[in-house]
């Protein structure tokens, strides 16, 4: 929906963890997040479309992070016809820069890559298909803490096995939704002193209930 928060979208689509991706304009400082920089892509279907040709950060229908140039429908430069996301069968994907990590190997960035310090959004994929999601909130530049640099975001990922990962919009966009889906309906224990068999039941939470609602819908 236009100008979703994302601890809503987190909610609606049932996700137990989501940050936020790409770009948005922002007319006057009014922004709503509503109108993406670039493309996205949402089930396989264009859903956005500024006919940009930049990072893609993408998985394809096999859950596979994918990143790199590229336009969403086919285009043609100089008598060659470019790669494509939707052509390389990408089903989720936004537009943002610069790639962090393509193959395994690190991108070469020089000094701080233009991009300076800020709040950062990142996220990656290991070899074994363990999604890695990044959010660095917190700069302070009275307390001495900058923020990260794209070569911060480098290195974290590579410490942590990435073997593709990009850099997603960061500052004040910096955004992390996190809920364990966890909950103990019925506990049964004995009372150590009185030695009392207790039971205490507990409902779920309604944010959890909403969770489960919403999974059972998908399915």
């Amino acid at each position: 929906r236009y100008g979703q928060y994302v601890k809503d979208m987190a909610t609606e689509q049932g996700a137990v963890v989501a940050i936020n991706a790409s770009g948005f304009h922002d007319k006057d400082g009014h922004g709503t997040g509503g109108e993406p920089h670039g493309y996205v892509i949402k089930n396989g279907k264009l859903i956005w479309d500024e006919k940009a040709y930049g990072s893609m950060v993408g998985f394809d229908e096999n859950n596979v992070l994918v990143v790199g140039k590229m336009s969403a429908e086919t285009v043609t430069i100089k008598n060659n016809q470019i790669m494509t996301a939707l052509s390389k069968g990408i089903r989720d994907a936004v537009t943002f820069r610069p790639v962090l990590v393509v193959n395994g190997k690190p991108s070469s960035v020089y000094g701080n890559g233009g991009w300076g310090r800020a709040n950062r959004t990142a996220i990656g994929q290991r070899k074994d298909g363990i999604v890695l999601m990044l959010v660095m909130d917190g700069r302070d530049y009275a307390t001495g803490v900058p923020g990260a640099s794209m070569s911060d975001l480098i290195d974290i990922m590579m410490r942590y096995g990435a073997y593709n990962a990009a850099n997603l919009d960061g500052g004040t966009s910096s955004t992390l939704i996190s809920r364990q889906a966890l909950h103990a309906y019925k506990v049964r224990f004995m009372h150590p002193l009185t030695k009392k068999q207790i039971e205490i039941i507990c409902n779920p939470p309604q944010d959890m209930l909403d969770l489960i609602q919403a999974n059972l819908q998908k399915k």
